[in-house]
């Protein structure tokens, strides 16, 4: 079972080597995050320059597994 299931702010953290990239890198063995906010991660990566290939690519390298977001997880995450 997973123990960590990452948001964009946390991964994005990681990536601009922000306040708490430790925490992060830390978990990253034992990480998920949904495609909502994989989505969201390469959305600012393309705002401020960066490539969206490459930014993939690195991220497909941490094996960070990216979840699907369908309707009964988007109603269980509004339940929280």
């Amino acid at each position: 079972m997973t123990s960590v299931v990452l948001d964009a702010s946390a991964l994005l953290a990681f990536l601009r080597s922000e306040p708490g990239a430790d925490q992060v890198a830390s978990a990253l063995g034992d990480a998920v995050i949904s495609a909502v906010n994989y989505s969201e991660v390469l959305k600012k990566t393309i705002e401020r320059g960066g490539e969206i290939e490459a930014a993939a690519d690195f991220i497909r390298g941490l094996s960070v597994a990216i979840i699907p977001f369908d309707e009964e997880q988007a109603a269980a995450s509004a339940a929280l």
